[in-house]
């Protein structure tokens, strides 16, 4: 349901079943129970209503310029902590869930982001030095002490796995797409890099294809599904990406490009910049003028 404040509140009441891609279950019930204000729901919430004005041309509409604003300042309001990362999911009546988990590059890697800049890069920061494997996103933090590396086992051992330190490859997309954003042609080396890894991959458990998940602690092996289809349009989708972001640039030439990458270091606190993916968007629409 929509809330008040504009974001997506889910509660599922006492069906223990996941509600979200975090899908496995043991004894009937989801081993992370993600439920409340669920940070990617809300990240593609805001996303959604900001394309629908664009596509609309609905940019003088201010009742869908209030909610966007509302929504936006509300994510920034009940996900962003002191530390700089975002939180998983925000539940009535339950203590905050401090875990660094992959969902919230959702919300940087998507068109249009609630957060400014500035934001964004801490966001990318975190998940890079505590998330990034070169076969995906841990789906938990090394740090935390539920943390577990090693997808193998029996059924009980695997499910646990996946969700608490498995590595998926699909997040990548949404994680060299936040990359490229925010450094621009500066980023496109490191995104050809990250995606050498997945070339050997092809050669190994289902050939020509890529696993569903991989273990999130060296040497990263391929574990469940053989091959799995988000796992392959993640990779593909990156490479077109990165085709067609070269295109662009090339065009336009060095001088836009180094005005983006000045932008990328916004100056303002988080709460002062909550306007930075709208100013990226009119810097758009100002090009295409």
């Amino acid at each position: 349901e929509m809330r008040r404040n504009g974001l997506l509140y889910a509660d599922p009441g006492e069906d223990r079943r996941p509600i979200t891609w975090m899908g496995t279950m043991l004894d009937g019930a989801a081993v992370v129970d993600r439920r409340g204000y669920i940070v990617e729901y809300n990240a593609l919430w805001y996303n959604a209503l900001c394309f629908y004005r664009f596509l609309y041309d609905l940019q003088g509409d201010e009742e869908v310029t209030e909610l966007i604003d509302q929504v936006r300042e509300s994510f920034i309001r009940t996900f962003v902590n002191e530390h700089g990362y975002l939180l998983d999911y925000v539940a009535d009546g339950r203590p905050l869930d401090w875990s660094v988990r992959p969902s919230q590059i959702i919300a940087v890697g998507l068109t249009y982001s609630p957060m400014s800049r500035k934001l964004q890069r801490s966001v990318l920061d975190y998940v890079t030095k505590e998330l990034l494997t070169p076969k995906g996103l841990r789906s938990l933090s090394p740090v935390s002490p539920l943390y577990k590396g090693f997808s193998g086992g029996n059924q009980r051992e695997r499910y646990y796995a996946y969700v608490q330190g498995g590595a998926w490859p699909w997040t990548l997309y949404y994680y060299l797409s936040a990359y490229l954003k925010l450094f621009k042609r500066t980023g496109l080396f490191f995104v050809d890099r990250m995606l050498i890894p997945f070339e050997e991959e092809l050669s190994l458990n289902g050939i020509g294809t890529i696993s569903e998940i991989y273990d999130g602690t060296p040497p990263y092996r391929g574990r469940s599904d053989l091959s799995f289809m988000m796992s392959v349009s993640a990779i593909l989708r990156i490479v077109n990406r990165m085709v067609e972001y070269k295109s662009i640039w090339d065009e336009e030439g060095d001088l836009y490009d180094s005005f983006l990458s000045m932008t990328s270091h916004h100056s303002s606190s988080p709460d002062q910049g909550r306007g930075g993916a709208d100013e990226e968007a009119a810097v758009t629409e100002e090009r295409k003028d």
